[in-house]
């Protein structure tokens, strides 16, 4: 959303209209998370990417995706800007895979490699995950495959971190992954730490 024209508060009032029923749901039956399929989306995804292709984007943009039948990396850089995000993703437990396509999560050290390899100078990380716990302890112990997969992604980033030029580590200690109550709270955290950094990378580099 923000790759489409740069601009933070468009892309944050679009993700105010995203809807709880969107995401992940509880089984009727069981506290354990089910994850929903990527296509619930579709309508949001209609209604709120203005273009339609990657590269009509005003900020250059690209994700990654995992293959769960070969462990093939893809990064998805052009052509349909919903196919995209579709096959980016999906990751437990919140969506279930696009056909065999998954979020490439711990693909930090590609991407960081693919923009030294592109002479980007300044590369920085955002690290949304680096102090928060993503599930509450009862969906830990329902939803145990997610909570090991989530654990070791926090691990990860927090190594892979260091290979950035800048860290900014938005505390999101009191928020989980559907915690929808607290968008704004979660907003208003990132933009704290925004802030924080905006005037350090200013510092440092005489932006």
């Amino acid at each position: 959303l923000y790759a489409e024209n740069g601009k933070v508060h468009g892309a944050e009032w679009k993700l105010y209209k995203l809807e709880q029923k969107d995401l992940a749901k509880r089984g009727f039956f069981t506290k354990k998370l089910e994850a929903n399929s990527i296509n619930t989306l579709s309508e949001f995804f209609e209604k709120n990417l203005e273009k339609s292709d990657i590269g009509s984007m005003q900020v250059d943009f690209a994700c990654p995706s995992l293959s769960i039948y070969s462990g093939t990396l893809s990064w998805q850089q052009r052509g349909s800007v919903m196919e995209a995000l579709k096959k980016c993703m999906p990751y437990p437990p919140l969506f279930q895979p696009n056909d065999h396509w998954v979020a490439g999560a711990f693909s930090v050290d590609e991407a960081i490699s693919r923009m030294k390899a592109a002479k980007i100078e300044v590369i920085v990380f955002v690290n949304v995950l680096s102090d928060g716990e993503p599930l509450k302890q009862d969906e830990l112990k329902n939803s145990y495959v997610s909570a090991v997969v989530w654990q070791e992604l926090i691990r990860h980033l927090k190594k892979s971190a260091s290979a950035a030029s800048y860290v900014v580590n938005v505390n999101t200690r009191n928020y989980k992954l559907l915690d929808f109550g607290s968008a704004r709270s979660i907003f208003s955290a990132g933009e704290q730490a925004g802030e924080k950094a905006a005037r350090e990378l200013a510092k440092k580099y005489g932006f």
